[in-house]
């Protein structure tokens, strides 16, 4: 197990790289007056403290920067703007140009697009390498970006999450049979893997987490390692089940920062290409900063005792990914119903999961 635990945080120390330099997110608009500078209001339903604001906050700088004061980019956090569950329709409505969306938001509004919420037997364990084949994946795909546009936005940019595995309390499933009752909270239609197994799979608000954990209607969270410390739902659990050697996880599901699609076509190309390279700034340091927190959570679980089960024998793993397979493809017949390129979406986006 400790050898495992020091594959975990060696992988941790790969990822994470040199920190940019993070300030305000404001700039003076261009001197003299002459032009009025583009203004771009962001969301941020979370605190700003938390990596993704960290990173949102980085790329109103980058964009301000490079366009020389053309755009100015004001970032608004704590949901001030828009919540959670708001953000989708917010952006296209235009109360926020642009947003992050989490993959529960993201799937209750498109279907092609919930391919990032499929389930997978085998990670990259870099989660720069995850992302890297998200991006190729929303340029090589046209029907990904096509489909976001019939709901008035544009993917700008995105980072996966941290592969995630089960972190339960008081309870230590190992097959799917000990998951049946069990109040367990999935991102998005990763919820939809585990009810399959009689589980009672929710997909929260993440500021329900805690409280929901604690007050015990849940007893177990499929989640990434930073998750659990970001909003400290490490404090309640005691329990780890490890998919795969070095614990990679069966998912990763996708952070994904939308434009409005109105916004996005009024902008230059040349600020188009400003403004998406900028949000992928942004992104490389979220993931940056997510590695030292997940490496605190997986002290905190080390230090306080709590139990690591690695789940990686062909015996062990056979039950998990026959529901895999269930799962994928009842995803591909539901969503191939719907008229997309279900089948083909899924294969590309598993071969460069296999390339990175």
């Amino acid at each position: 197990m400790k050898k495992r635990l020091l594959a975990i945080m060696i992988s941790l120390v790969m990822i994470v790289g040199a920190l940019a330099g993070c300030g305000n997110n404001s700039a003076p608009p261009p001197s003299g007056g002459e032009t009025q500078p583009i203004v771009l209001k962001v969301n941020n339903f979370a605190p700003a403290a938390l990596p993704f604001g960290v990173g949102m906050d980085y790329a109103a700088e980058y964009i301000m920067r490079e366009s020389g004061g053309e755009i100015v980019v004001e970032v608004y956090h704590d949901g001030t703007l828009l919540g959670f569950n708001d953000t989708y329709q917010g952006v296209r409505q235009g109360v926020a140009d642009i947003g992050i969306v989490g993959p529960a938001a993201t799937d209750s509004v498109v279907m092609l697009n919930s391919v990032f919420t499929t389930m997978q037997k085998y990670l990259p364990s870099n989660t720069h390498n995850v992302t890297a084949a998200c991006y190729e994946l929303i340029t090589t795909v046209p029907e990904i970006q096509a489909e976001m546009e019939s709901v008035g936005v544009r993917w700008l940019g995105c980072y996966a999450l941290f592969g995630s595995s089960i972190h339960a309390r008081g309870i230590q499933p190992l097959t799917p049979s000990d998951m049946k009752g069990v109040g367990i909270e999935a991102l998005g239609g990763v919820s939809g893997y585990f009810a399959q197994m009689g589980a009672n799979a929710l997909s929260l608000d993440p500021a329900d987490y805690y409280l929901s954990m604690e007050r015990g209607v849940i007893q177990a969270m499929a989640v990434h390692w930073p998750g659990l410390d970001g909003y400290k739902i490490i404090e309640l659990v005691d329990n780890h089940i490890m998919f795969g050697e070095d614990g990679g996880g069966i998912f990763f599901g996708m952070m994904g920062y939308i434009i409005n699609a109105d916004t996005w076509n009024g902008l230059s190309t040349e600020h188009q290409r400003i403004v998406w390279d900028g949000f992928k700034a942004g992104s490389a340091l979220t993931i940056d900063l997510d590695g030292p927190s997940a490496e605190r959570a997986i002290n905190y679980a080390i230090e306080n005792g709590h139990e690591f089960v690695y789940l990686t024998t062909d015996a062990e793993l056979a039950p998990w990914f026959e529901h895999i397979d269930q799962f994928n493809a009842e995803w591909v017949e539901r969503v191939s119903a719907a008229g997309f390129p279900a089948q083909s979406t899924l294969e590309k986006l598993q071969e460069l999961l296999a390339k990175y």
